[in-house]
């Protein structure tokens, strides 16, 4: 791993070719690998590149230095080096380097555990290695947390917020009512239902509300939009329990109480038989709550009256399949709460998405020809592509054998390497983990900066990583299934999905991550839209249509 601003200055660790030609899962990919490379760049020398090949392995393993035998190696490589002889001076070992003793201190300066600690500070300086190799530090914030009441104004939601936010309330009067508030992502969704949130505890005494998702950032997204709403409005002292990862929750706490949690956390709670009794539950990602063990998670951590409040971009599950899409609606007591289509000064009416896009909340999407690449059908047997039909999205396995596919990926890379050249900041969507690290190191190669992610990556590399393409340090963003929610990037001016998509959910999230307008800090007017030919997306006039298609199932679309 390198520093981008030093990208010409690559350290050379001398460390074993057989290990840093690894870049790759498998022998398999590695092959890919070769292949693509020789098509995009006949005249490489990659795989003869000890640099660049280290440089990719070490990016491609982020959490490679928690091993001590890798650490061993790494020191043995570097030997009598000036790097490594300021490193165990820093450590503390004295004893005098030679070859007769080589065994013994690459044994004891590989010895320490890698953590927040001196010894880890001093290999990741010592070394030159980038930050992002220093592990992930404690937790600052606590499980519980009491928060004082606001000492500040607070600037006023949007029209259409405030417009959601009273009709919500509408609903919140009555006992055991249900609802979803759908919002196209990048809408303030989480910003609403905070406002809801606070203004409950400011008015109301010995509220317990649970905040649902599953998954821990779009938990640490809510405790932060929750936190600085407080801090401006809150008229009273309230009790903050997070309750996601190493953060567990809090019995028997008084008065007026915000329960955020992984639904995890719940599912182990009603195991242990905890009593939560929250007068309110709010699900983010409302689509998941179907899900049976979601849904008596949430059934057990409610009291006898109790609002369950959904928040979603799509209210349902699937394209297909109204029996499942009747039934989240049904959950939800066929209520949905959203911006009405707004009459302009024109006389002309738009979307709700057409709307928020005029008023610079949303920016809007220029749809790229679509990437025409080898049929399923040339990858899946007749049996296979029969089986799909019934499915709701493509599995792992399915996305995995996808995204081995030769000819497809050369298709892409091809693509991609266009539009890389054009420097705007990219965000790709991969088919599998395989094929986002062969794409990363394929773009590596041709001199472009990036960063893969998937969700095996450390938690300290995955955040640094993305931070530096939110402030456009690294231009492209390869992820599988780790980016389509509870992530945010103004910067975004070109959305890639290479991956096929059966489910409109899943989609619309992926499409979101580009639509964050002029009126957010460093929101863009326009994206660019990049997709592969062979989801879902072609059945649509647009997004409007993806918006909209689930509405049908609730009162206000009948």
């Amino acid at each position: 791993m390198i520093n981008l601003e030093q990208e010409q200055k690559i350290t050379n660790y001398s460390l074993p070719i057989e290990i840093i030609s690894n870049i790759l899962p498998d022998k398999e990919a590695i092959k890919d690998f070769r292949t693509l490379i020789n098509k995009v760049d006949p005249k490489n020398n990659f795989l003869q590149d000890r640099l660049k090949l280290q440089e990719v392995f070490l990016d491609l393993n982020p959490e490679i230095f928690t091993d001590k035998n890798f650490r061993k190696i790494f020191l043995n490589s570097n030997y009598q080096k000036d790097n490594f002889k300021k490193f165990i001076k820093d450590i503390g070992i004295t004893d005098k380097i030679t070859t007769a003793n080589k065994e013994k201190i690459i044994k004891k300066a590989s010895s320490f555990s890698w953590g927040d600690n001196k010894e880890t500070k001093c290999f990741v300086n010592r070394f030159q290695l980038d930050d992002s190799f220093m592990p992930e530090k404690p937790y600052a914030n606590s499980e519980l947390e009491e928060l004082p009441p606001a000492e500040i104004p607070y600037e006023e939601m949007f029209g259409y917020q405030l417009a959601i936010f009273e009709e919500s309330f509408r609903f919140l009067r009555k006992q055991n009512q249900n609802f979803i508030i759908q919002i196209p992502t990048g809408g303030g969704k989480t910003k609403i239902a905070m406002e809801i949130v606070t203004e409950i505890f400011n008015t109301k005494t010995d509220q317990k509300i649970l905040w649902v998702a599953d998954r821990k950032e779009l938990c640490q997204q809510a405790s932060s939009s929750f936190e600085k709403i407080w801090q401006h409005k809150g008229t009273k002292k309230i009790m903050l329990n997070r309750c996601w990862d190493k953060f567990n929750f809090k019995q028997g706490v008084n008065g007026n109480n915000l329960i955020i949690a992984t639904i995890d956390k719940i599912i182990n709670l009603k195991k242990n038989n905890k009593i939560i009794d929250a007068d309110i539950i709010i699900y983010d990602e409302a689509h998941h709550a179907l899900a049976p063990k979601y849904k008596s998670a949430i059934i057990f951590a409610r009291k006898d009256v109790c609002n369950l409040i959904g928040l979603t971009a799509t209210p349902g599950r699937s394209y297909d399949d109204e029996e499942e899409n009747e039934e989240l609606s049904k959950m939800f007591d066929d209520e949905l709460v959203r911006i009405k289509d707004v009459i302009t000064n024109t006389g002309k009416k738009v979307s709700s998405i057409k709307y928020l896009q005029t008023i610079g909340v949303l920016s809007k999407a220029i749809k790229k020809p679509e990437i025409k690449i080898p049929e399923l059908k040339n990858i899946f047997t007749k049996a296979e592509l029969k089986s799909f039909e019934s499915k709701t999205d493509y599995s792992k396995k399915d996305l995995e054998k996808i995204g081995r596919n030769n000819l497809r990926n050369l298709k892409i890379l091809e693509e991609l390497v266009k539009v890389a050249e054009s420097k705007k900041q990219i965000l790709f969507f991969a088919t599998s983990v395989t094929q986002s690290k062969l794409m990363f190191a394929c773009i590596k190669h041709l001199g472009f900066s990036a960063a893969h992610i998937d969700g095996k990556t450390d938690p300290q590399y995955r955040e640094n990583s993305i931070k530096k393409f939110q402030d456009s340090k690294i231009q492209i963003l390869f992820n599988f299934q780790v980016l389509t929610a509870g992530f945010d990037a103004p910067c975004i001016q070109v959305v890639f999905i290479a991956r096929p998509i059966k489910s409109p959910v899943t989609l619309l999230q992926m499409i979101g991550r580009g639509m964050r307008g002029k009126k957010v800090e460093r929101g863009t007017e326009y994206f660019d839209l990049y997709y592969v030919r062979d989801g879902i997306f072609e059945k649509f006039a647009g997004i409007d249509d993806i918006f909209n298609m689930f509405t049908s199932y609730f009162k206000q679309g009948k």
